[in-house]
């Protein structure tokens, strides 16, 4: 029998928008037993060769850390891309077979744990592009468009973007 908190956790999962670019290369849960295979074998890509600081003359040090994230290759892109997509589908799969009044604690701990590993992907993406945010808003601030201003919604059209981009085109 499900606890209260459990069947929370289910509520939650199921009332959660789940939004991803699905493909036709996506395994089915059946043959990849819930694992997303990977084209690199690795989780956490490395650094493109082609790595380079941003130098900032007046960002705040925490601002011009996040900028400082290696630039990734047109592969470690769209790998990063297909393995978040992916994870976001199979969590999908996951959630449609679970019901709060009657349900597998094991397929919600599996779904729960594919939408993290999906936000961790995503959040390596949006790190990794943050350079790009950076150098297109420095060009536009003024008095009447703070830096700060102008990074959280560079920020929040990323965030967008990086949910709706369609890595096989």
């Amino acid at each position: 029998q499900a606890t209260k908190e459990q069947r929370d956790r289910a509520c939650k999962l199921l009332a959660t928008e789940m939004a991803y670019v699905s493909n036709p290369s996506f395994p089915s849960l059946d043959k990849t037993d819930g694992e997303v295979p990977t084209f690199s074998g690795s989780q956490t890509l490395p650094a493109a060769k082609n790595e380079r600081k941003l130098r900032s003359g007046g960002m705040r040090s925490n601002l011009s850390r996040l900028a400082e994230s290696p630039i990734l290759t047109i592969d470690q892109e769209r790998e990063l891309f297909r393995r978040m997509n992916c994870l976001k589908y199979q969590a999908n799969v996951v959630r449609a077979t679970i019901d709060p009044n009657n349900f597998d604690l094991d397929a919600l701990k599996k779904a729960e744990r594919l939408l993290r590993e999906a936000r961790a992907v995503r959040d390596q993406i949006v790190h990794a592009n943050m350079r790009l945010v950076m150098a297109v808003i420095k060009k536009y601030v003024t008095r009447r468009n703070s830096f700060d201003e102008l990074l959280s919604d560079g920020l929040l059209m990323l965030l967008k973007a990086v949910e709706r981009f369609d890595y096989s085109r």
